[in-house]
């Protein structure tokens, strides 16, 4: 309906902006341009790893602390909440970005197109901004996990992140991100409700 479009196109980035300094544009007939993949694509994702955990640093003392005071959380669970509201907040606005490429795309409720024409080497803006931010959010979570205090489930979080990078990174590579960005979009919705 008309709030979700809204809200989908709240959401989206003003991909125009970031066109400026995405690697490896090809110029198509007409004057579009769309990105192929390489070596600077690490650079990307590097940067992004550093400015997400930056700002996990930094927003959570900051907002979400006095947020969750707001909300009448005590003292000793500031840290779960502000844990909790970033993973809350990164999932929405990822689950939503993603079902905006998503919509917008031709394998939307007909995954044939998963397949049509592959190997899918040139992508939108959007999705490959979206695609290596994902990546980047999995490998930061790594550095995440390492400098906090261990946890119980310590081994299973670090085999879920290099999982996670293994198949968004490989499916980048693979040219297989039609069907990534279908997964990840099921996926982050499920990690907005854990």
């Amino acid at each position: 309906g008309i709030a979700v479009d809204f809200m989908l196109e709240v959401v989206a980035v003003p991909w125009t902006s970031c066109q400026k300094w995405l690697p490896y544009p090809v110029k198509q007939e007409g004057g579009h341009v769309l990105y192929d993949r390489g070596y600077e694509d690490a650079a990307l994702v590097g940067g992004t790893v550093v400015a997400l955990f930056v700002l996990r640093a930094l927003i959570r003392p900051l907002v979400f602390v006095p947020i969750g005071r707001l909300m009448g959380v005590k003292r000793k669970d500031d840290e779960k909440f502000a844990e909790q509201f970033w993973a809350f907040m990164y999932y929405l606005l990822a689950w939503l970005t993603g079902l905006n490429i998503a919509m917008k795309s031709d394998y939307w409720f007909n995954t044939a197109h998963f397949w049509i024409g592959y190997p899918h080497n040139l992508l939108e803006p959007e999705e490959k901004l979206y695609y290596l931010i994902q990546l980047a959010f999995w490998i930061s979570m790594v550095f995440v996990t390492l400098a906090e205090a261990r946890r119980k489930d310590f081994v299973a979080m670090m085999m879920h992140h290099f999982i996670t990078i293994f198949l968004v990174g490989s499916s980048y590579v693979m040219y297989l991100t039609r069907i990534g960005t279908a997964v990840l979009v099921v996926q982050d919705f499920s990690d907005i409700i854990l």
